[in-house]
């Protein structure tokens, strides 16, 4: 069965973007006025960023999860219109200071799709005597 591939590319600008709507909608004890360096590091689960936030109380470093970072990027592609299929698979890579979001999917149909509508027979005339 064929396979669609794509990668979403995120620049450091987009990653920063990201992180921040990300944080301040999931920061519930102190708000997040900006955020300062990033710093991409490789874990087994897949990239972690380690985020120096700025919050009224000051600065302080967050690491943020490759599961969070996923997330995060998801939802800024939701909010940017950035079109992803619902029924793909989505992992998560590094290269260098960006990250890239690859999205692969079977372009056939797959077992949630309904089966194609069966047509009634086609009914022929009676024989003529």
């Amino acid at each position: 069965m064929p396979r669609e591939i794509r990668h979403v590319q995120f620049d450091p600008q987009d990653l920063r973007a990201a992180l921040t709507a990300y944080l301040r909608q999931m920061s519930w004890t102190s708000p997040i006025s900006g955020i300062g360096a990033i710093d991409l590091s490789d874990d087994p689960f897949g990239p972690v960023a380690t985020v120096v936030t700025h919050t009224p109380q000051g600065a302080r470093a967050l690491v943020v999860p490759a599961e969070d970072l996923h997330a995060a990027l998801l939802m800024y592609c939701q909010q940017a219109r950035i079109p992803l299929p619902i029924r793909s698979v989505k992992t998560l890579q590094r290269s260098g200071d960006t990250l890239i979001l690859d999205i692969s999917r079977s372009t056939g149909r797959s077992r949630h799709d309904s089966p194609p509508p069966r047509r009634a027979p086609l009914a022929l005339p009676p024989p003529e005597r």
